[in-house]
């Protein structure tokens, strides 16, 4: 087996699967969440993994063009994304009729509902949930993406706890933005959307004024905005004037934030990371670790090394798609104390800065290009959560004979015991001619015996050269 050329080969987009067979071959349906006007959604369970997801069942025969358009966009957008705060999406079944999308399972419910049921926060944990939404529209905006309906109805949390991270779900109206042009379409829901949309010309900022909307119902509430119809509420936001409950006992900071992410015109109107240095979020924010106590996270950070591109991209399907919440909860806290500026990635500086803290000047002597290449699999020259995950995740302790054998049964389709060509071409998303020297490489690094498919032995071979390094 000879090692990879170190050019990455799978990238998180490539284990977001695309497949024309039955959701029932892979999938048991538990029970039904809900439904809408041209859909249905039901939690079901993973039949070798056993972890639980959530489909959404699509009628195909419902949707215009436009409709259908809209949700492969969304499916191609989910796909790329790899932040904290953004629902995951691993896949999609496709037959004649139906639309079956496959997501992360977000049992604790609507961002909404936790509201109706408060009435309002105390601002440190108004503080907490900006802090979140802000860092993911950070993300998103860097990435050139638009959300453009950022509402509570569109932010779930990941489990009932009091202190559930929060992820936003819905990308249906999301648009990518690669030039300085302006955006037309008036997209969006009544109390949350900018007047410049109501004016039909507008950029990034539009997202922004949306999360100052949010923080304003956060803190009081109720809209900033509000009327008895939908037009009276476009109405009075055109006009932009608002107020704060003189009765209120919310700081002046918190006030001061609100105010500026709803300023009028959008070019005086502050960025996500601009938002996220706001002195409000200064005084809210808690040190999450002491870096000094996580040495082992920072040192498997930066000396992380895979010979081999089918180990590692058999490494990054395992922490994207295994149940790691508990591993995944305390390197998560490790990886926002690195993340300076809040965007949900770490660059250069930060990864520097954090080893710094543990060993002063020798942080000087550290090539962090390198270490950036080994794990970069989303080529955006930064770290993002997965791949933190992917160098820091305590492989001995989680990944066992067991997790290995799920892995490789959900790759051998046919179950026949072996792994064949189209098996793997199929799993990482490498079908078409343009892949094929890729995929060739990746069979070659497995196949030892060079009998053109890949053994479960052969597979466990070239997985404990990782774990028993």
């Amino acid at each position: 087996m000879k090692p990879s050329s170190g050019k990455t080969t799978i990238s998180q987009a490539n284990l977001v699967f695309s497949k024309n067979s039955k959701l029932s071959d892979d999938y048991k349906i538990i029970k039904k969440l809900g439904s809408g006007a041209f859909s249905e959604v039901f939690l079901i369970q993973d039949k070798i993994k056993e972890n639980l997801d959530c489909v959404k069942v699509i009628d195909k025969k419902s949707l215009n063009s436009f409709e259908g358009e809209d949700i492969m966009n969304e499916i191609k957008t989910l796909s790329e994304m790899d932040h904290p705060n953004i629902m995951k999406i691993k896949g999609y079944y496709e037959t004649k009729n139906h639309l079956y999308i496959i997501s992360e399972y977000l049992p604790g419910g609507e961002l909404f509902d936790r509201i109706i049921q408060a009435k309002k926060f105390n601002e440190l944990m108004a503080a907490k949930l900006m802090e979140q939404i802000l860092s993911a529209i950070s993300y998103l905006h860097k990435h050139k993406i638009l959300h453009r309906d950022i509402k509570p109805e569109n932010i779930c949390f990941e489990s009932t706890h009091p202190d559930a991270m929060i992820k936003i779900i819905d990308f249906g109206t999301s648009k990518k933005v690669v030039t300085e042009e302006k955006l037309h379409s008036r997209l969006g829901t009544a109390y949350y959307i900018a007047p410049e949309v109501l004016r039909g010309s507008y950029d990034f900022k539009c997202d922004i004024w949306s999360c100052g909307v949010i923080m304003y119902v956060f803190l009081f509430g109720n809209a900033p905005f509000n009327a008895r119809s939908d037009n009276e509420i476009f109405e009075k936001i055109k006009i932009g004037k608002f107020k704060f409950p003189e009765s209120s006992n919310v700081s002046g900071a918190a006030k001061d934030l609100i105010t500026w992410m709803l300023t009028m015109k959008p070019e005086d109107r502050p960025s996500a990371d601009q938002c996220l240095k706001h002195e409000w979020f200064q005084k809210m924010r808690s040190k999450s670790v002491d870096l000094t106590q996580e040495i082992s996270t920072v040192n498997n950070l930066v000396k992380f090394k895979s010979k081999f591109e089918f180990q590692k991209a058999i490494l990054l399907y395992f922490v994207s798609y295994f149940d790691l919440k508990e591993e995944k909860k305390k390197l998560l806290q490790v990886f926002k104390e690195m993340d300076k500026d809040h965007d949900g990635q770490l660059d250069r500086d930060e990864i520097l800065a954090a080893y710094g803290t543990i060993y002063g000047n020798s942080a000087a002597s550290l090539d962090i290009d390198a270490m950036i290449s080994q794990i970069d699999v989303n080529n955006t020259q930064k770290v993002d959560f997965t791949e933190f995950l992917l160098a820091t995740v305590n492989y001995r302790q989680e990944l066992q004979e067991k997790e290995l054998k799920q892995i490789f049964t959900s790759i051998d389709k046919d179950r026949s015991g072996f792994l064949t060509r189209e098996e793997v071409s199929e799993f990482f998303s490498l079908t078409g001619p343009e892949k094929a020297a890729q995929l060739s490489m990746l069979m070659a690094e497995v196949d030892k015996n060079q009998d053109g498919i890949i053994s479960y032995d052969e597979f466990v071979t070239l997985m404990n050269n990782f774990l028993h390094a």
